[in-house]
C-alpha cells in the first residue's frame, strides 16, 4: 500500500520542482522530464526502449526501498 500511495506522490512532487533548462535558457523543466531526457534518454536510439528502461529503473528502485523495509521488518497494514 505504501508503494502504491508514494509512487504516486514521487512524481507529482518531481513535476513540481523546476528549474532553467540547459539547452534552452530561456524555458523551464522539470525534474521528472529533466532526469528522463539527460540521464536516460540519450543512452538510447530508440525512445520506447528509453522509456522502458526508465520505468525499469523506477520499478527497480521501488523493489530497492521495498526490500530494506523487509529486511527491517517494516510492515505497514491498512
Amino acid at each position: 500500500m505504501i508503494v502504491f500511495f508514494f509512487s504516486e506522490i514521487i512524481p507529482q512532487g518531481l513535476e513540481m520542482i523546476q528549474f532553467q533548462n540547459p539547452e534552452i535558457p530561456s524555458e523551464q523543466i522539470n525534474l521528472q522530464n529533466y532526469l528522463y531526457s539527460f540521464w536516460i534518454a540519450p543512452v538510447f536510439n530508440n525512445p520506447m526502449t528509453a522509456s522502458l528502461a526508465g520505468a525499469l529503473i523506477y520499478v527497480t528502485i521501488w523493489s530497492f526501498i521495498l526490500g530494506l523495509f523487509y529486511k527491517h521488518k517494516l510492515i505497514f497494514k491498512v
